[in-house]
This record gives structure tokens, sequence and C-alpha cells, in this order.
């Protein structure tokens, strides 16, 4: 499963997370984010609910049209991504 959603400058704030909570499944580019878990987990999820949190602690505004997921299939960074295909 993938979830994209994001925006902001929140790098070392997401790398302290990662490293306190095991979040290793978030990828960033620039402002864009990528979650990425396990099929019929809750790993994306818990990913979003995450990083949405961070978000609005700092007062960090989220691009709610732009967040999408979890789904198996979406685009990120102009390359569909289709885990469905990938087994």
């Amino acid at each position: 499963m993938l979830a994209r959603f994001g925006r902001g400058a929140l790098a070392a704030r997401l790398d302290y997370n990662k490293q306190k909570s095991g979040m290793d499944n978030l990828v960033q580019y620039l402002d864009d984010f990528l979650s990425v878990g396990r099929a019929n987990s809750n790993e994306c999820n818990q990913s979003m609910t995450l990083f949405t949190n961070i978000c609005n602690e700092l007062g960090v505004p989220l691009a709610y049209e732009k967040t999408i997921g979890p789904s198996p299939v979406l685009t990120f960074l102009g390359l569909e991504i289709d885990t469905n295909e990938m087994c």
C-alpha cells in the first residue's frame, strides 16, 4: 500500500520521529512525501497520522487536495506506482 501526502520543511523533525518511532517507511523529496507499507497492514495510515500530527503541532499547512491513500496505485513525482503489478 502507498500513501502520498505533504508539504513543508519538516526534515529535522521527521528524522527525529523516524528514529524514535521506527518510521522507516517515509520517503521525502523536496515537499512531497510518500509512505510505503505492507499490503493489508495499517502502516501507511499510521505514518499519515503521525505526519499530520507533526504538521499540526508545528503549524505547517498540508495540501489535503494532494493527499492520497492509502492506495495500491498512485502517482508520485510524476511516476505511476502500481503495487499490484510489482508482485
